[in-house]
């Protein structure tokens, strides 16, 4: 029996060791400085919960701001809080952090009205993602939001304190992971500036990114969403109605922007679910539109990657806000529920006119299958990883625009395909088919084919400067005639 007591007491005391420790090894490293509230430090690369410490500073310093912009790492590099400003009127706050949405805004906002900190004006940069995919934000050390209950501070604690230590941690713990100054939560404001190549840009102020043509060529296109058919269409529409109604009962000016994107992501994404949410969205309330493709959007030196847009072409988004706001002119990416039929047409028509074009410039882009023609492909062998023959009879080439070719190769081996490509008899013209190093195993490329002709034989011949890779099949495409509903 005293055997069995000690044992139960020894156990007793190891839990007890153990509830101690844990809470206070947690405290002392707080990775995610949250319990620390530390807003000007964070590890060497690796970024705090920033979700938390934003509303943590809108909510507990004394700091108080004229307009908030709510936003994802998109708003961080592609927004300048103090172009806004001067713009709009007063002093504005980035509540940015990676992967947010209209669904983290609302909460947020709910807060900051609690709190007696709501600002006159809001501004919401919504992605296209959101249609998509949602953070499980309470299961996230990195992205738990500000708490709005005594109980969801108790699960806050609770949550952080009695975490299980991850690599990061223990990084933390024993220095390998050193504290450095962190400027995003108190003092980034600007945004991402173009910067010649080869210059040094010495200002704190601004984030300079250097533009370097191969580094947005060889970027992948930003993945928005599945493969299947699913979307969040609806859901996005309620928190969104929410997020209106809610600051119009508080007379807080709501402005709703739809940020730029790249013409990689534009064409690698399900445009029939981008265009049926911009129609639904106009029927409930108006918004700007900075998604389609312009003469800036398409410039790549406005671009850090295929995600994340330069602070020009956020500037040039407000400069239209205020053409409606304060002057009362009109902007084309001004969008109601008047316009939107004819806003969608114009969307849809630089989308075709800037298909051929582009994928002629970029051998890294991807077409989703809603700009295809539907049932209309055929599949063909590559003979000895070199040639492939058309013949008439088994296709009409009038159709054929685009071509898929798939490749095989090592992992990250350079490599250089071309292709000789003969219509019809007539002049052979010569294509780049890829230009970078291959992630390993399959892959990809979708290729512009020359203009259609009325018949004959298409001649393709392909040349590669690594005897590793090999060219293995191609398919051709006609391509849709796009449709808004």
């Amino acid at each position: 029996m005293r055997a069995s007591l000690k044992y139960s007491l020894v156990v007793l005391f190891i839990a007890a060791l153990f509830l101690m420790l844990l809470p206070a090894f947690n405290l002392y490293t707080d990775t995610s400085r949250v319990l620390t509230r530390s807003f000007d430090t964070a590890y060497k690369g690796r970024d705090p919960n920033i979700a938390f410490l934003k509303m943590a500073h809108l909510l507990e310093s004394e700091a108080r701001y004229d307009g908030i912009i709510f936003g994802s790492s998109r708003t961080r590099f592609g927004v300048d809080a103090d172009y806004v400003g001067n713009r709009l009127g007063g002093r504005w706050y980035k509540a940015e952090y990676p992967g947010a949405s209209q669904r983290e805004h609302l909460h947020n906002l709910k807060l900051l009205i609690e709190h007696d900190r709501a600002p006159a004006q809001i501004v919401v940069m919504l992605d296209d993602f959101v249609l998509f995919r949602q953070l499980n934000t309470q299961e996230d050390y990195f992205y738990r939001l500000y708490p709005n209950s005594t109980l969801d501070w108790l699960d806050f604690y609770r949550f952080y304190l009695f975490k299980r230590p991850s690599e990061v941690d223990w990084q933390a713990a024993f220095g390998r992971s050193p504290l450095q100054p962190y400027r995003r939560i108190l003092a980034e404001r600007r945004g991402a500036v173009l910067i010649k190549a080869g210059t040094r840009d010495t200002n704190p102020d601004v984030m300079p990114f250097r533009y370097w043509p191969n580094v947005v060529l060889s970027a992948r296109p930003f993945r928005l969403g599945r493969a299947d058919k699913s979307h969040r269409i609806s859901s996005v529409l309620k928190e969104l109605i929410q997020l209106k109604e809610l600051s119009e009962s508080h007379q807080i000016k709501m402005h709703l922007v739809i940020t730029p994107r790249h013409y990689k992501t534009l064409y690698a994404a399900d445009i029939r679910i981008l265009t049926e949410f911009r129609e639904r969205l106009a029927a409930t309330m108006p918004f700007f539109d900075a998604s389609p493709l312009t003469k800036s959007s398409t410039d790549n030196r406005n671009w850090r990657e295929a995600s994340h847009f330069a602070a020009k072409l956020g500037n040039a988004i407000f400069d239209e806000v205020v053409k409606i706001e304060t002057e009362g002119s009109r902007t084309s990416i001004y969008v109601t529920a008047e316009s939107v039929p004819r806003h969608l047409e114009s969307m849809k028509t630089g989308l075709q006119e800037n298909l051929i074009p582009l994928l002629r410039q970029d051998p890294r882009m991807k077409l989703h299958e809603s700009y295809l023609q539907s049932g209309v492909s055929q599949r063909f062998p590559v003979t000895n990883n070199r040639t492939v023959k058309i013949e008439n009879s088994n296709l009409e080439p009038r159709w054929a625009r685009v071509m898929k070719v798939v490749l095989d190769a090592p992992k990250d081996a350079p490599l250089k395909i071309t292709a000789d490509v003969q219509v019809a008899g007539l002049q052979t013209r010569s294509l780049t088919i890829y230009d970078f190093p291959l992630q390993g195993g399959s892959q990809e490329v979708w290729v512009a084919l020359p203009d259609p002709t009325a018949g004959g034989l298409i001649e393709i011949a392909f040349h590669t400067d690594n005897a590793k890779a090999s060219v293995n099949h191609i398919e051709l495409f006609g391509l849709a005639e796009l449709q808004t509903n």
